[in-house]
């Protein structure tokens, strides 16, 4: 039981408004397992606010559906794509060569049109797939900017 108002804590220790500390062994189970302003734990809960108020865990989904969805229409035009994977939102597209064969040719021709145009794309460990990991926090503007340039390299 604490008999006088703490009037700064850190860490396992408390101090009186006159400055006195006293080390803490009556400490809540939160306190106990964390201790108090501890900077991992601050940095964590402060990390967990950003995600909340931007509604990162909404909006994971989100780009990859709207990704996946332009590339389903890609598909429908382009024989080279040969198939589509999605988890959460990212999004991979395979290529393959007129010869049915995993085209990795293909998919760095299409990264080097992608560069030049401003758009960096991830390839798969085999060099055939074009994955498309982006950051959460991308803006509309850019995630469409960079869904239109993967258009038109598609396309050329």
């Amino acid at each position: 039981m604490c008999d006088f108002h703490a009037a700064r804590a850190e860490s396992a220790s408390l101090w009186r408004a006159e400055g006195r500390e006293h080390i803490d062994f009556a400490a809540g189970i939160a306190v106990v397992n964390t201790g108090r302003r501890h900077p991992r734990i601050v940095a964590a809960i402060q990390a967990q606010f950003v995600i909340d108020d931007e509604r990162l865990g909404e909006r994971s989904a989100l780009p990859g559906d709207r990704l996946l969805n332009r590339r389903l229409k890609a598909k429908e035009s382009n024989p080279a794509i040969a198939d589509m994977r999605a988890q959460g939102s990212i999004v991979a597209l395979e290529l393959r060569d007129a010869a049915g064969e995993p085209g990795a040719a293909a998919v760095r021709r299409l990264q080097k049109r992608a560069l030049a145009q401003g758009l960096r794309l991830s390839g798969g460990m085999h060099g055939n797939v074009i994955r498309f990991p982006h950051p959460l926090t991308i803006p509309d503007a850019s995630f469409d900017r960079a869904l239109d340039i993967v258009d038109m390299v598609l396309q050329a």
